[in-house]
């Protein structure tokens, strides 16, 4: 029993000394979304910031919501290297997306400079919050980014899936129209014609 009670304050802050070590997982930052996520200064932030494009040099859409808590309209703009200079303007208390899906307006950078897959430096700047570099996961246009590609979404299964359809479809239907035509047919003709034979022999017996 001494020992069990002795034994009891050691392994408590055996345990506490666990804590301190060891960091707790749910107070870690990280991005709960494929983009990459800016504040600038207190009242404005611009969340999951990504670029959709189909391949290197090709063109590509910025996409991404801009949030503004302050009283007073702000602009944010966004440069990506050797490119032109993408803006929005974002109303008090107010979001705005940097890009619309499905052929709405579109922040479009002419020439991406990376292939998907890879990150990309932007600019990310507001006047009177000053400005940050972030490095902006470049994606395919796959769902749910697909919508935001000027020549829509790509789906490459579809040219598979409806390739193997018709090729399923084109054999079977030949092998089963051949098959069902020439059997029935030809055992129903040779039925007829054997059976009326004994019955006239029958009767010329008779």
């Amino acid at each position: 029993m001494l020992r069990a009670t002795l034994l009891t304050p050691v392994l408590g802050m055996a345990l506490a000394g666990c804590q301190w070590t060891s960091p707790i997982q749910t107070e870690k930052q990280y991005e709960p979304s494929d983009g990459r996520s800016v504040a600038l200064g207190n009242d404005v932030n611009v969340n999951n910031m990504l670029v959709v494009t189909d391949k290197k040099g090709g063109q590509g859409t910025l996409v991404g919501l801009g949030v503004n808590n302050s009283n007073q309209p702000v602009q944010v703009t966004f440069t990506v290297p050797q490119q032109q200079p993408l803006s929005i303007d974002i109303k008090p208390h107010n979001s705005q997306q940097i890009s619309e899906p499905k052929g709405g307006r579109a922040n479009t950078i002419a020439s991406v400079p990376v292939a998907p897959g890879s990150l990309l430096d932007v600019v990310v700047a507001s006047s009177g919050a000053g400005s940050q570099t972030i490095q902006v996961p470049v994606v395919a246009p796959y769902p749910p980014y697909g919508d935001f590609h000027s020549a829509g979404p790509v789906t490459p299964s579809a040219g598979a899936e409806s390739g193997g359809a018709g090729h399923e479809t084109s054999a079977p239907t030949a092998t089963s129209a051949a098959t069902p035509t020439q059997t029935p047919t030809a055992s129903s003709t040779a039925s007829p014609a054997e059976s009326p034979t004994p019955t006239a022999g029958a009767t010329s017996t008779n």
